[in-house]
C-alpha cells in the first residue's frame, strides 16, 4: 500500500484536496519536529523532516549563520521544501532550497 502523511489538509500549503489520503497508509509524522545537530564547522544542520523555517532561523540567527535559501513562510516545513523544490529570492545565488540539502 502506497503512504503518505497524515497532515490534515488545512495544514497544508498547496490547494489540492486531501481526499487521496483516505486510500493511502498515513504516517504519522508530528513528532519529527527536532533540529538534531548544528555543525558550525561544516555549516551544516541535520533536521528532521517537519522542522519548520521559523525553527531554524531561531536556532541558526543567534549562532551568527543563516540558510542560503530561506523561504518567506514561516510554517514551511524541511519535508514539505524537499517535496515542493522550494524557491526563494536567492535561489538565483544558491539554487532551489533542495541544492543546499545533502540527504
Amino acid at each position: 500500500k502506497k503512504i503518505c502523511t497524515d497532515r490534515p489538509g488545512w495544514m497544508a500549503m498547496a490547494l489540492r484536496p486531501n481526499a487521496y489520503k483516505k486510500e493511502l497508509r498515513q504516517v504519522k509524522m508530528r513528532d519529527f519536529t527536532n533540529i538534531l545537530k548544528v555543525d558550525t564547522e561544516s555549516c551544516t544542520l541535520v533536521a528532521e523532516p517537519f522542522v519548520t523555517v521559523a525553527q531554524i532561523t531561531q536556532k541558526l540567527i543567534p549562532m551568527g549563520f543563516t540558510l542560503p535559501v530561506v523561504p518567506e513562510l514561516d510554517d514551511l516545513t524541511v519535508g514539505g521544501l524537499l517535496l515542493g523544490v522550494g524557491i526563494e529570492s536567492s535561489s538565483h545565488v544558491f539554487g532551489l532550497f533542495n541544492d543546499t540539502c545533502l540527504a
